[in-house]
């Protein structure tokens, strides 16, 4: 059995200094550390990606703080069902818990992630409809009769290319292409 600690490294120092040592009172054979940074807005997790595909059946991965997996409470539920898929043990070092603790808290986490989606489903439902009532319509726009008798018109004339009958029109390439089919 492998036990790998992982933290991701902070901009203060004294922090990344609590986690190592922690790991490292927690016996894990090897620590991992998630370099700090954003890559194009997102944050990366190379480090973990690895890690968790390095492990076996049974060995453990050992988090210092659950916030290092920058996560929110759905993506944090969906990394332990992959933990689980690859039937990984997992230990948070600042929460404290394992074995059947550790299990709640899993459990809590699937839970509320459910009740998130559930809130987000319900929100964006009860939005759409009240978008409705007030004769708001989701979507792109139609296009107009007008327009469709402008793009067959432009096109019978064969002077247009399909992309400049799209920008005199307004509309996109793939609109233009598709009221060309339909003449």
């Amino acid at each position: 059995m492998t036990k790998l600690g992982y933290y991701r490294a902070h901009e203060e120092e004294e922090l990344n200094l609590q986690a190592e040592e922690a790991l490292i009172n927690a016996d894990c054979d090897d620590i991992m550390i998630e370099p700090f940074g954003y890559e194009s807005g997102k944050a990366q997790y190379k480090v973990l990606s690895e890690t968790i595909q390095n492990l076996h059946a049974g060995d453990v991965i050992c988090i210092y703080d659950v916030v290092d997996l920058q996560k929110s409470v759905i993506q944090l539920s969906a990394f332990f069902k992959e933990v689980e898929r690859n039937d990984l043990q997992v230990e948070i070092l600042n929460l404290g818990i394992t074995g059947i603790s550790m299990e709640k808290y899993i459990e809590l986490i699937h839970n509320l992630a459910n009740m998130e989606k559930n809130l987000i489903r319900r929100r964006t439902s009860q939005g759409l409809k009240k978008a409705r009532t007030e004769g708001r319509v989701g979507g792109r726009p139609r296009v107009s009769q007008e327009t469709i008798d402008r793009i067959q018109f432009l096109y019978d004339t064969d002077k247009y290319s399909l992309r400049e009958i799209a920008e005199q029109c307004g509309i996109s390439l793939g609109t233009a292409y598709k009221y060309v089919q339909l003449h």
